[in-house]
């Protein structure tokens, strides 16, 4: 070995490093134009003496460069709740980053970066899926999901446009409808998303997307309009899917493997389709006998008598659909109009309800709201009863 001394040896290591560093911008993000931020790095491998010396590595050199180069594309304010990443505008803001339609999912990023949104009908379609014309049969109330891995979905980007970075790193998705939204079939798109926190932490939630024309959150509307089963297997999903992103396993670069999350978000994403497609097929198998007989559960011929009898504490207010909600007997919920118009009714257990309470969703009404409800009450009942 020529003896040239280690401030040039460290000289010639550094120049190497800053060429390997832009050759991996170039293979991962297209150009090395896409580093706009410093690369930290920690590159860890062992110097093993010998004849002849040589390195060893746990994680490969160049794919702890790979690694590093990704992070500087990672963004904490790429994520908002209910809104997709666009790669073109690079953001979540701009009008790409929300289904146009109720029937609207998503199918897959374009070469530039654009969020392509297609019917859910086109993509059962495309993937051929068996039960299609179910949704043009029957009652209407069959549910169908679609898994899609994240690398398809970004099969189409290019590099340059966002196709490795890690602003919105889609690990997979679940496209499912039609869920009746009002007078709506809306189709739904919960997606797998590896991203930053505010804290700049890595971690993996579960973004749900919908079009829906009220311009209402994804969760809130499927709570509003009495879809719980659906919520409930979207919330244990999203559990899940959490703990994926917090699993240890870190590499020595002190990287989460990319593996290890895509493999668990796909099986907590299939176990949701399948869970979605099975409550569709239960609703499908309901006799009309059965069906009748869950709508006859449905308190609603007690909400004018349970309103009338219900004293001041159990009348509340609904903060967010600016509605009144009266508590009755029997874990009856009624929901009203200020004006007294009875606009639907439900059965919830003391812990849904003191939820809700608790989260101040539900609050005390002011004296003059109580007051002018209970007299509407007073007026609508005394109406029925003439009739």
């Amino acid at each position: 070995m020529r003896h040239i001394g280690l401030q040039e040896r460290v000289l010639e290591l550094k120049r190497a490093l800053v060429l390997a560093v832009r050759e991996a911008a170039a293979e991962t993000l297209g150009s090395d134009k896409g580093v706009r931020a410093p690369v930290d790095m920690e590159l860890r491998c062992k110097v093993e003496p010998g004849n002849p010396w040589k390195i060893s590595c746990q994680v490969e050199l160049g794919e702890q460069i790979r690694e590093a180069v990704k992070e500087t594309t990672a963004r904490p304010d790429a994520l908002r709740r209910g809104r997709l990443y666009c790669y073109r505008c690079e953001s979540s803001c701009c009008e790409h980053s929300v289904p146009p339609s109720a029937q609207s999912v998503f199918g897959g990023y374009s070469p530039t970066g654009l969020p392509r949104w297609v019917d859910f009908h086109q993509l059962l379609l495309e993937v051929r899926h068996p039960r299609l014309g179910e949704l043009f049969e029957g009652s209407g109330k069959d549910l169908l999901a679609v898994y899609s891995a994240g690398p398809c979905l970004k099969a189409a980007q290019l590099e340059v446009f966002g196709r490795m970075s890690r602003a919105y790193d889609l690990l997979g998705q679940v496209a499912f409808g039609f869920i009746p939204i009002g007078r709506e079939r809306v189709a739904f798109t919960a997606q797998a998303v590896q991203c930053r926190g505010p804290d700049g932490l890595p971690r993996v939630e579960l973004n749900l997307l919908a079009g829906l024309p009220c311009g209402e959150a994804a969760w809130d509307a499927l709570e509003a309009f009495q879809q719980g089963r659906v919520r409930d297997l979207l919330a244990e999903a999203r559990r899940k899917i959490q703990q994926v992103g917090i699993r240890p396993g870190r590499g020595p670069t002190g990287q989460a493997s990319t593996d290890p999350l895509m493999d668990g978000s796909e099986r907590v994403l299939r176990g949701l389709a399948r869970k979605l497609e099975r409550l569709g097929r239960q609703a499908r198998r309901r006799t009309l006998h059965a069906e009748a007989r869950r709508e006859d559960s449905r308190p609603t011929h007690k909400a004018l008598e349970d309103a009338a009898a219900a004293p001041g504490e159990r009348i509340l207010w609904d903060v967010r659909r600016k509605t009144v909600v009266v508590l009755g007997p029997r874990q009856r919920v009624h929901v009203f109009s200020p004006q007294g118009r009875h606009i639907t009714s439900l059965v919830l257990d003391g812990e849904a309800v003191e939820s809700r309470i608790r989260r101040r969703r539900w609050v005390i009404p002011e004296g003059e709201l109580l007051e002018s409800f209970k007299l509407a009450i007073g007026r609508a009942k005394g109406s029925v009863s003439r009739t």
